[in-house]
């Protein structure tokens, strides 16, 4: 190394004497603070300063940084720009603790503005703690209804209470009970239950049923000779005859309501009475083998003591009946009754002073049902009102009916020998009315119609044919050859009134004549009536409207072939052309036989008829109803 030139020494010692001495004023040297920083005490090494720790230095004094923002300078996950949690502790230095500011880990909680301890899940906030009004629940389905959330019970009410997602389960607490209706007779089995808010098909409230299996036991049922009880009343009260009695009076004189009278096979000279009891009276093998004859001695079955349509006579031939005034057959008179396969026939009426009403079968001031009757060859002699069934101040209704052969020997004022309806309401569905005749065998005796006759009542025909017969007063004028209609609503649909024939002075209306109320008619054909007479005014429909109360709607109908189709008092025209009315030949299936009643009036397949009906009405295959008799949903019912 070299050695330092000693004649430097004494200029070196002289310069480092001179730093350490004051100024010439004998101050000590001024510090340049100008070039100094404040720096603060970062002793968490978070990267930010504690304000009340700092010091003043030109470079950063070790563990110190410029800035002064740490709130926790003991704690490195405090300071600006830390996540704020929820922990009760201000961890990002801006001044807010926890709710304050947005903590990250806040939770959600769900409005329960009901108060039932539940929240909505669409109503929701973000807090550490939960707010006034919220939970952490958020299953309630309805935060208006504090009745309504998952604990609740639920109820009958169209509303889900136990928040599920369904409403008015069968485990409500207020579901009803069921009853199973197997049989569809309107009445539910006891021990075949369920519990539903709402009737469950093919289950009623009813639990009155004795046998679910079958649909003719129930309640109030007509009681069967079936060894069963039909009517659920606990009982099964049975009557033999001839087995236990002899006669079929004697067995109705042991009978109480609800009670069977079952008649085996074979004839029976008597004449019975209901007596005012709600019993069944049944011939076992039908009608046609069990004959029940009255001998001439009067009406053969009475049903006139108040009986209720209970109150049931099925299965026999009344016939060998006789009367003065009516009912030679059947009277039903002030009571109510259900008729059920029978054959009305050979019965006699001969007035002593008035008219015969009814000689086969007379319902007055009656409620009654009947099905399934055959009602003919029934005779009157005098004054006539229905020779084969009379309707008198009740409401009948009636179901596949054959009005046939009956005949009114007029020596007087006779109406209707088919059907006489007076004063009325008659309904009837599936009606045969062929082959019967009104002949007067006085001179002067005037009568009308020798199908139907309808005054001041309401009557409904549905499916009917009209065919074959025969208005005999050569020396009288005749009004209505098959339908005399006075004041009558009168409403036909699917009809036939076909090969009809009036003898007499003046024809007025072979087919049908109708005067006052209203007269409605649809899918009505009118064909082939003819007339004997000096003057004929109408052989098809004649309708006389010189008063306002006669009005009428005639619809998809035809007029073929009458002597003369229309006639109108007042000129209007016939109906043919408008409202679907048509002048078409039916074409009958056969026609072949010099009879009209053995005309059969089914629709060929050429025919112009098919498918030309009301469009508002179908046939049982879904097609347009055709027009006639054969026509609309129960157009098979001779079939």
């Amino acid at each position: 190394m070299p050695r330092l030139s000693l004649s430097l020494v004494p200029l070196m010692l002289a310069v480092a004497a001179c730093g350490d001495k004051p100024d010439d004023t004998g101050e000590p040297p001024v510090v340049d603070t100008e070039t100094q920083s404040t720096w603060y005490a970062d002793a968490d090494a978070d990267g930010y300063g504690d304000p009340s720790s700092s010091a003043q230095a030109v470079e950063p004094p070790s563990g110190h940084v410029e800035n002064d923002e740490d709130c926790d300078d003991a704690d490195d996950a405090i300071h600006p720009g830390a996540d704020e949690i929820c922990d009760g502790i201000d961890n990002d230095c801006d001044g807010a603790v926890d709710d304050e500011d947005d903590a990250e880990d806040a939770s959600i909680w769900y409005a329960d503005t009901d108060g039932d301890g539940f929240g909505d899940i669409n109503a929701t906030t973000r807090a550490c703690e939960p707010p006034s009004g919220y939970g952490s629940d958020s299953a309630d389905c309805d935060d208006a209804d504090s009745a309504i959330h998952p604990s609740a019970t639920e109820l009958c009410d169209g509303v889900d209470n136990n928040c599920d997602g369904e409403t008015d389960e069968d485990a409500a607490v207020d579901a009803s009970t069921w009853y199973s209706d197997a049989d569809e007779d309107g009445w539910g089995d006891p021990d075949s239950t369920t519990l539903a808010c709402e009737q469950p098909t093919g289950f009623l409230d009813d639990a009155s049923d004795c046998d679910d299996g079958d649909p003719l036991v129930y309640p109030g049922a007509s009681e069967r000779c079936d060894g069963k009880d039909t009517d659920c009343d606990g009982q099964n009260v049975e009557h033999d005859v001839p087995a236990v009695y002899t006669s079929i009076q004697t067995a109705l004189d042991h009978a109480k309501k609800g009670d069977a009278i079952c008649v085996a096979a074979g004839s029976y000279n008597e004449r019975i009475q209901f007596q005012g009891e709600d019993v069944l009276v049944e011939g076992l093998a039908g009608s046609a083998a069990t004959i029940l004859d009255g001998e001439g001695l009067g009406s053969v079955v009475t049903i006139t003591n108040g009986e209720s349509a209970v109150a049931t006579l099925r299965g026999f031939t009344i016939t060998g009946g006789f009367s003065e005034e009516g009912g030679a057959g059947v009277l039903v008179e002030g009571a109510d009754a259900t008729l059920e396969d029978l054959v009305i026939s050979d019965n006699f009426c001969n007035p002593s002073r008035y008219s015969c009403w009814g000689t086969g079968l007379q319902l007055e001031d009656s409620e009654s049902t009947a099905r399934q009757l055959v009602i003919r060859d029934n005779v009157c002699h005098g004054s006539c009102r229905g020779v084969g069934l009379a309707s008198i101040s009740g409401d009948n209704h009636l179901e596949d009916i054959e009005i046939s052969g009956n005949l009114a020997r007029s020596d007087s004022y006779s109406l209707g020998t088919g059907i006489n309806a007076y004063e009325t309401e008659l309904s009837i569905t599936g009606l045969a009315l062929r082959d019967n005749a009104m002949v007067a065998v006085e001179v002067g005796a005037s009568s009308s119609a020798a199908c139907m006759k309808t005054w001041y009542s309401v009557v409904e025909i549905r499916n009917a044919v009209f065919a074959g017969n025969t208005l005999e007063i050569p020396r009288q004028d005749g009004w209505g050859g098959c339908i005399d209609n006075s004041h009558t609503a009168l409403s036909m649909e699917n009809v036939t009134i076909s090969g009809n024939h009036a003898l007499a002075q003046t024809v007025y209306g072979v087919g049908l004549f109708h005067v006052g109320d209203h007269l409605s008619l649809d899918n009505v054909v009118v064909s082939f009536n003819t007339a004997d007479a000096e003057q004929v005014l109408g052989t098809g429909i004649t309708v006389v409207d010189t008063d306002a109360s006669t009005t009428w709607d005639i619809t998809y109908s035809d007029l073929w072939q009458n002597d003369m189709d229309w006639y109108s008092y007042s000129g209007i025209s016939e109906p043919t052309g408008t409202d679907g009315n048509i002048a078409e030949d039916p074409l009958y299936l056969d026609v072949s036989s010099s009879s009209a009643a053995a005309w059969d009036l089914h629709l060929d397949t050429g025919s112009l008829l098919i498918d030309a009906g009301d469009p508002t009405i179908l046939d049982a295959d879904g097609s347009v109803s055709d027009m006639g008799a054969f026509g609309g949903p129960d157009g098979a019912w001779q079939e």
